[in-house]
């Protein structure tokens, strides 16, 4: 994906997330948000210390940079974080990059009702997901196809637990076990599957 930066304007990224930028914009790793920040990035599946990218030009031209995800297939998902009520959820190591006011957080499957949530969204054994919060522009990758779901009130899908790659706070979900041992282990779908119920996206 690439992003345009007005002169002043800075985004931030994983590290290794940049692949080419105009040479107005410079690179700048920091601890953003301090050291509290960079602990819940850790339990949310993100580096520590992330990369600030700022349009330094001194005569107004724009600058860009271009993103890309660490994984072969990776698909980069833009999410404007206001039009998906100031929150969203998703899987662990799917941040990539965000403009504007984006926190980085994690949230406790305690929390969410699901203390197995995060230990089937991903092949990590983990009970914590990221929460991105804020007004901005956030990108997460998710492998392979991506589809976007938006969900009315009361309607429910079905979905293989792995295939999640994050929702709004709207949205309910419950974590089911296959109905038939075998069908967990010859039926190739993964041990569980997840119910989720509008309305959210």
């Amino acid at each position: 994906i690439t992003m345009k930066l007005k002169a002043g304007e800075e985004l931030s990224a994983e590290p290794g997330a940049m692949a080419y930028m105009s040479p107005n914009v410079r690179s700048i790793t920091s601890l953003q948000g301090g050291l509290v920040a960079g602990l819940t990035r850790l339990l949310a599946g993100e580096p520590f210390f992330l990369n600030n990218f700022k349009n330094v030009a001194k005569d107004g031209r724009d600058g860009y940079i271009a993103l890309a995800g660490r994984r072969e297939g990776d698909k980069i998902i833009v999410l404007d974080l206001a039009e998906m009520g100031g929150e969203f959820l998703c899987a662990r190591d799917s941040y990539l990059c965000s403009k504007g006011d984006v926190d980085i957080g994690a949230a406790s499957t305690f929390m969410r009702g699901q203390m197995g949530l995060r230990l089937f969204l991903s092949n990590q054994n983990t009970i914590f997901m990221q929460k991105l919060s804020g007004d901005g522009i956030a990108c997460v990758s998710g492998n392979g196809t991506v589809i976007r779901q938006d969900l009315r009130e009361d309607q429910e899908m079905v979905v293989d637990a792995r295939a999640v790659v994050g929702f709004s706070n709207t949205i309910g979900y419950q974590l089911r076990m296959m109905s038939s041992p075998l069908a967990a282990v010859f039926g190739g779908e993964g041990l569980f599957f997840a119910r989720l119920s509008g309305p959210g996206t």
